[in-house]
C-alpha cells in the first residue's frame, strides 16, 4: 500500500485545447502497443491526443472490445494509426522499436513519446500544459519521466467516465522507476534501442548494453495506474 493523498473532483491539469490557426513549433507523436485495455482506451486516447499530433498504437491481438472503441476514434477523424499484432509471444521490444523508428525517422518526429495504456502524461501542478511544455524541449535528448502511482478512489464506480475527471488518490512521493521520452533528432543522428518497457535507451558496446545519457523531462510526469493489472 502506497502513501497517497486525495485529489478529489478536481481536474488534473493536463489536457490542451489546440486553437485553429495556432503556431505548430514541432510534430509530436505518441507510440504505444495496447492489448485488451477497453476499460481505459478510450480515456487514454484522448487524453493523449490532447497534446501529441499522432498516435501510433500496435493492437497486440486484443479479444475485448479495444479493437472497436480504437475504430469508433478513428471515425470521429483523430489523427490515430492502428495496427494488429498477431504474433503468438510477447513482442514488446520488438513492436516498441519498430514504431520509434517509424515516428522518428519515416514520420519526421521532434518528439516521440512511448506510452502504455495506463499512463498518462501530466504537466506539475502551476506549469504550462502538458503541449507547450513537450513542444519546448530539445530534439537532441533523451528525456527521463518519472512514475507516480494514481488509482481512482472508487475504482468500480463511474468507469464509462473520463479517467482523470474521476475522483483519485496518488502517491505522495513518486515511485521507483521511469520511462524515456525520445528526442527525434537524437534518434536519427545516432540510433539506439528502447529497453522492454521503454525505461531507458541503449546501444550495443564492448560490455553490453550501454545506456544513452538522459536529462530529466521538466515539469512533467507519468500519471501510472498499477491497480487495474492487479
Amino acid at each position: 500500500k502506497i502513501a497517497s493523498e486525495a485529489i478529489g473532483n478536481r481536474r488534473v491539469n493536463s489536457l490542451f485545447v489546440r486553437k485553429a490557426g495556432g503556431t505548430r513549433m514541432g510534430c509530436v507523436i505518441s507510440i504505444s502497443m495496447v492489448k485488451n485495455e477497453a476499460d481505459v482506451i478510450e480515456s487514454f486516447v484522448r487524453h493523449t491526443i490532447s497534446f501529441v499530433d499522432q498516435m501510433l498504437i500496435a493492437d497486440h491481438s486484443s479479444t475485448d472490445k479495444t479493437p472497436e472503441i480504437l475504430r469508433q476514434l478513428q471515425a470521429e477523424g483523430l489523427p490515430l494509426t492502428v495496427r494488429r499484432v498477431y504474433a503468438a509471444g510477447y513482442v514488446q521490444v520488438e513492436t516498441m522499436n519498430a514504431l520509434l523508428r517509424e515516428a522518428a525517422v519515416d514520420k519526421h518526429a521532434d518528439v516521440v513519446l512511448p506510452l502504455d495504456a495506463d499512463e498518462f502524461l501530466i504537466a506539475d501542478e502551476g506549469a504550462m500544459s502538458c503541449r507547450a511544455l513537450v513542444q519546448g524541449l530539445d530534439s537532441n535528448w533523451l528525456y527521463r519521466l518519472p512514475w507516480r502511482l494514481y488509482e481512482p478512489v472508487y475504482p468500480h464506480e463511474e468507469e464509462a467516465r473520463f479517467l482523470l475527471a474521476r475522483p483519485l488518490r496518488r502517491g505522495t512521493a513518486f515511485a521507483s522507476g521511469q520511462k524515456v521520452m525520445i528526442g527525434g533528432a537524437l534518434y536519427r543522428s545516432a540510433p539506439f534501442y528502447l529497453s522492454e518497457g521503454s525505461h531507458y535507451g541503449w546501444r550495443p558496446g564492448s560490455s553490453g548494453e550501454e545506456k544513452v545519457a538522459w536529462v530529466d523531462a521538466p515539469q512533467l510526469h507519468l500519471a501510472h495506474f498499477p491497480w487495474r493489472s492487479n
